[in-house]
């Protein structure tokens, strides 16, 4: 199980993207814009902490 820093480390994107794409969209000038990349959903949340499953992480990124 890995946490969001430890995405944005491997996937070498910033932690409010990653932050972005497990919200479904993306921040502009005019607000929220809705965009499902199909980013995979967190598998447990404990005390607000997104704890996610490495394996299907690599796979979105397609890293081996």
């Amino acid at each position: 199980m890995i946490r969001i820093p430890e995405i944005a480390e491997i996937s070498g994107l910033s932690v409010s993207t990653i932050k972005n794409y497990v919200n479904g969209g993306y921040y502009s000038k005019r607000g929220f814009v809705p965009k499902d990349v199909g980013f995979p959903k967190p598998a447990k949340i404990i005390n607000n902490i997104r704890l996610f499953e490495e394996s299907k992480i690599r796979r979105f990124f397609n890293i081996a």
